[in-house]
């Protein structure tokens, strides 16, 4: 190829260039272009968001493009300058741009076609000659085409759709490869992503100038649909901040183990792990003898919202079998746990039972009801906290006073902790053997489980002595003056003194001489008559309230239980 100098091409340059001047052409500008790209993100938790798609629409011109993905991109561009196309006569097809022009041999095209058809491009030299020629099938819209020719000079590139034609002319520097044109289809000119030209669009005569405003309207799976509007002089990257469709959803609601089952009771519950759309307004368990109960048959009602709850069957049947349910309660309707199935107990008859024997304060004297257990109806086990005499003596439990049968005692492997219990429903039946008692004397926790014929004894850890010290008191607030209390029973006691009605705080209890703890006091705003006991084990917590002092002084009969924590005062 032959080179040329620099004297000779600014030659060549100007005499193209004057040349271009006689010869009428468009001058076509450096193009205007946008890359705008999209994302998303939940409007709550700031968690990325996938989209489906974006359809940008042109409010100024009209128009719209929908461009797909889960984070498309948008390339826009667009030209100012005028060419030979009359902007008077509409035309079905328009070269829109030629770019660059000037060129060293290698531009850009973009055409317009308004219905779908087979085009023809040709690249004609000034002479008439053709350098290039193309037919393309292409659809609405506009569309890239990249032009090769090499030779330099002016040359003109013709659209032809059969009955209309358009003309431009583009010049080539002396810069470029001599003998080599070509026109090539490069795509449409919206494309979604930024490196390739072609796009999964869908197009309806989208067009845009700057200042134009696009709304966008976001789709993503679950998500509302976002309209934003926006008039970009720039590329920019939009991160939409999309709501989460709210449906109407049911709570979720897991059922708790079915517990503490009695003949008539049992405890059960569940926990509310998610509202729902709404907020739960009620929960509980419900339940019936036949299986999936619902709120049509027994039911609680244990509080609102999230989390967990416990709830009381209570009015069963004895050996019953029951099915049970949690449920929860919102605005979309209820909701409810796994099924659980139990059988109630057989009731037991509560009957009064009395200690007796030789090891107790009572003898066996089997008239005498001084000590009789209490029952526990949730954990159905019979108590009594009691003085035990020591080793070598027993005792034994009875139902009727004055009667021998029916009774409880034990077998030749019952020791002074604890043994099988034997029963003896009748005066026919063998004597069962009696229960040891522990080699210390002292105050003793006896427990007799008649469910599963058990029986317990363990050191009841009571207080053995007592004093009474205040400034309602002879003894005022000397703990070393502190007054002694008579032990009548295990955890309780007694005295008669003379309390000062003008004292400002009254009096306490406190378990020895000397010390202020372990001290036994009362509750804010206690009465002198009666009331609660507070304990203070160690001198590091919390100092009780004073029983206040009486109305009028005198003496009085003052009575504490320290396994109930009560006491009482009444005029002596």
């Amino acid at each position: 190829m032959k080179k040329l100098n620099l004297h000779q091409t600014q030659n060549q340059f100007l005499f193209l260039l004057a040349l271009s001047l006689l010869i009428p052409f468009s001058v076509f500008p450096q193009k205007g272009e946008l890359i705008l790209e999209f994302a998303a993100k939940d409007f709550i938790t700031n968690n990325p968001v996938l989209l489906d798609s974006i359809k940008v629409i042109n409010l100024n011109e009209g128009g719209d493009t929908t461009i797909y993905g889960e984070s498309p991109s948008l390339y826009i561009e667009w030209i100012s300058a005028i060419d030979e196309n009359s902007p008077e006569t509409k035309s079905p097809i328009a070269i829109q741009s030629i770019f660059p022009n000037p060129s060293s041999g290698l531009a850009t095209a973009k055409i317009f076609v308004e219905k779908p058809g087979v085009f023809f491009l040709n690249l004609l030299n000034i002479n008439g000659e053709v350098l290039a020629s193309l037919s393309q099938q292409l659809d609405y819209g506009s569309h890239i085409f990249t032009i090769k020719h090499g030779n330099p000079g002016i040359c003109f590139l013709t659209l032809n759709d059969g009955i209309h034609s358009k003309t431009v002319k583009l010049l080539s520097l002396p810069l470029g490869i001599e003998n080599n044109c070509s026109i090539e289809y490069s795509g449409i000119s919206f494309k979604d992503g930024i490196n390739s030209i072609a796009a999964k669009v869908d197009t309806v005569a989208f067009t845009f100038k700057p200042g134009n405003i696009l709304q966008y309207d976001v789709s993503a799976d679950g998500y509302e649909v976002l309209n934003f509007q926006d008039s970009p002089t720039e590329s920019r990257a939009y991160v939409f901040a999309l709501q989460a469709i709210q449906y109407d959803t049911l709570p979720t609601v897991t059922t708790a183990d079915v517990e503490n089952i009695l003949a008539n009771s049992a405890i059960s519950g569940g926990i509310v792990h998610d509202q729902g759309s709404s907020i739960v307004s009620a929960r509980g368990v419900c339940w019936d003898t036949l299986p999936n109960p619902s709120l049509s048959n027994f039911f609680t009602v244990n509080g609102a919202g999230e989390g967990e709850f416990v709830s009381e069957l209570s009015g069963l049947s004895e050996s019953t079998t029951y099915y049970v349910r949690a449920y929860a309660t919102n605005t979309t309707g209820t909701a409810y746990g796994e099924e659980i199935q139990f059988t109630t107990m057989e009731e037991i008859p509560v009957l009064p039972l009395y200690l007796i024997g030789d090891g107790t304060t009572t003898g066996w004297d089997n008239t005498n009801t001084s000590l009789e257990f209490t029952y526990d109806s949730i954990d159905q086990l019979y108590q009594i906290t009691a003085t035990l005499g020591g080793g070598g003596l027993y005792y034994k439990a009875l139902v009727v006073p004055g009667e021998w049968a029916p009774q409880w005692g034990t077998d030749e492997t019952g020791t002074s902790v604890g043994g099988p219990l034997v029963y003896r429903p009748n005066e026919t039946e063998p004597d069962p053997l009696a229960m040891p008692t522990p080699a210390q004397v002292g105050d003793y926790l006896i427990t007799f489980d008649l469910l599963n014929l058990l029986y317990t004894i363990e050191d009841a850890d009571l207080a053995q002595t007592m004093h009474l010290v205040g400034d309602a008191t002879e003894a005022g607030w000397d703990n070393t003056a502190a007054i002694p209390m008579e032990k009548i029973a295990p955890g309780k006691f007694h005295l008669v003194a003379n309390l000062d009605a003008d004292a400002i705080e009254g009096f306490k209890f406190l378990v020895n001489q000397g010390a202020w703890a372990p001290m036994y006091g009362t509750i804010e705003g206690a009465s002198f008559e009666s009331g609660v006991l507070v304990y203070r084990e160690t001198e590091s917590d919390p100092d009780p309230r004073s029983i206040p002092p009486p109305e009028t002084s005198g003496d009085y009969f003052i009575e504490i239980n320290i396994i109930e924590m009560t006491y009482a005062v009444s005029v002596w």
